[in-house]
């Protein structure tokens, strides 16, 4: 019986949430301060870093993938200096 409450209670919950969690999100500063760089919109001084130069973009989302990418850069960096 307790079961099933709790889980009409969490269902209610995240309806009722739903309309609000946007708001409360974008309201963070530390969501806001990369929201544009998560659809591929970066600021001018990256572009800038870059121009003329073929860069190499590398994405991890884990920690296991974040591990694995950083010693992928440092190869990178070493195979490649001219590279950024």
């Amino acid at each position: 019986m307790t079961y099933w409450l709790y889980n009409l209670f969490l269902a209610l919950f995240f309806v009722l949430s739903l309309p609000i969690l946007p708001f409360v999100v974008l309201s963070g500063k530390r969501f806001r301060k990369g929201f544009l760089q998560r659809f591929g919109l970066y600021p001018r001084q990256i572009y800038e870093a870059v121009r003329g130069s073929r860069p190499i973009w590398i994405h991890a989302v884990s920690v296991g993938e974040v591990l694995s990418a950083s010693r992928l850069a440092g190869q990178l960096r070493e195979r490649f200096p001219g590279r950024k």
